[in-house]
């Protein structure tokens, strides 16, 4: 195996694009946790506390921000800041046009209100939403509203000014924290990812032995997916028929897979099956305390995709 040249660069221990590791990752734990007592009764470490070990890996590498979603999210908070400073240095402008009405020949007036200050101030998230504040405190006191009145000066233009300063701060506070909400480094990233992998290859090499003399067994726990290796992904939505609600602990069973163990609705009322050798068409029976079971035949799965099927229960 080549050295890393540089040690402080965590590099990938796979060859395949990240989400289509931990998708197989997570395959993976769904094919161990129906065929547990098989490599258990191999590998007593290999343990439903091991699976779930596993299974906290690839939830955690699943909440991961990728480094895209981290760039795409400053950028919104940034698009919102500008968005609130363009409202600002408009109704601060507006204003100014009255100011210079009011107060055409009077220099030190109209710096009162920080005419002079504007010109910096505008592209400054911190210098302007105080500006604004100054302006109202003028303009929303007497002599000066009356006179900027007597120019058309609204009560609305001038209530506006502390909300449209406060609304920058806002905004702008959203953004920092973002900023300081320092992320997973990517090298971390890698890090985690690369202990999912390690998870993976220890599976690998225990079906090695378990499932020696079943090959169909011994190619789904391959590290590397075959081109007939795609897995299909059935899940089960099982919602309240009044109101869409979902329902939690319904068991689901696909009838004409015996492979596949029973499962029961999580909160969101969905139930996952994935494997590369579900049936083309499958038989659903499902099963909520004190209402009536529900089946459905030759429900049709596409091989290779996600397949949906939504249940309402009366």
């Amino acid at each position: 195996m080549a050295l890393n040249p540089n040690p402080k660069y965590v590099t990938r221990d796979y060859t395949m694009e990240d989400e289509a590791m931990l998708e197989r990752a997570q395959l993976f734990h769904d094919m161990a946790v129906d065929d547990l007592a098989e490599i258990g009764a191999d590998f007593p470490f290999m343990n439903a506390a091991a699976l779930a070990t596993f299974q906290t890996k690839i939830d955690n590498g699943n909440a991961v921000m990728k480094d895209e979603q981290v760039v795409a999210s400053q950028k919104v908070y940034s698009q919102d800041v500008q968005t609130a400073m363009d409202a600002g240095v408009l109704a601060l402008e507006d204003v100014y046009v009255y100011v210079e009405l009011a107060y055409a020949n009077d220099t030190a007036r109209r710096n009162a209100f920080g005419q002079s200050q504007f010109s910096v101030a505008r592209n400054d998230e911190q210098k302007l939403p105080d500006l604004m504040e100054q302006v109202f405190d003028f303009a929303n006191s007497e002599p000066y509203k009356t006179a900027l009145q007597a120019k058309g000066l609204t009560d609305g233009a001038i209530t506006d000014l502390p909300e449209l300063a406060q609304n920058i701060r806002s905004k702008n506070a959203l953004q920092e924290k973002a900023k300081r909400g320092r992320p997973v480094a990517t090298q971390d990233r890698v890090g985690l990812y690369n202990d999912i992998w390690a998870s993976m290859k220890v599976l690998n090499i225990c079906t090695r032995k378990t499932f020696r003399n079943n090959a169909v067994k011994l190619d789904n726990y391959n590290m590397y997916p075959s081109a007939a290796d795609e897995a299909t992904v059935f899940i089960l939505r099982v919602l309240q028929k009044s109101d869409g609600a979902p329902i939690a602990g319904a068991t689901g069973t696909l009838q004409n897979a015996p492979a596949m163990a029973a499962k029961t609705t999580d909160a969101q009322g969905e139930a996952r099956w994935q494997s590369p050798n579900l049936p083309d068409a499958l038989n659903v029976l499902v099963q909520v305390s004190g209402k009536p079971d529900v089946s459905i035949t030759d429900f049709g799965v596409l091989e290779g995709q996600s397949n949906t099927l939504v249940v309402e229960v009366e």
